[in-house]
């Protein structure tokens, strides 16, 4: 995100406190591992989209490559206290929907 900011691809609009289960925003920030933030993009504006903190790249190549294998678009996983959404799009290679099956 950092280097399609600098390109002038991307617009940082900014931060969006943590929510807690049932409303109402966290207090502390010492222990955050997901952040969510506002940004433009392409010209679209993405209203929210998470990010891993302090995460290794083995994990989130693994979650999300779990949820792809699910099959579904969506998937509702619970990563410690955080329970989010991970979309895994289909992406077509000549004119053909690439989807892995176990």
């Amino acid at each position: 995100m950092y280097k399609e900011e600098c390109t002038g691809n991307l617009n940082y609009l900014g931060y969006i406190k943590p929510r807690r289960h049932g409303g109402g925003y966290q207090s502390s920030y010492n222990h955050e591992q997901l952040i969510t933030i506002q940004f433009e993009w392409g010209g679209e504006i993405k209203p929210e989209s998470s990010s891993f903190i302090g995460v290794s790249p083995a994990f989130e190549f693994a979650l999300y490559t779990m949820c792809f294998l699910l099959g579904q678009e969506k998937s509702l996983v619970q990563v410690s206290s955080y329970m989010i959404e991970v979309t895994a799009y289909n992406m077509k290679h000549r004119g053909k929907v690439s989807r892995n099956e176990i």
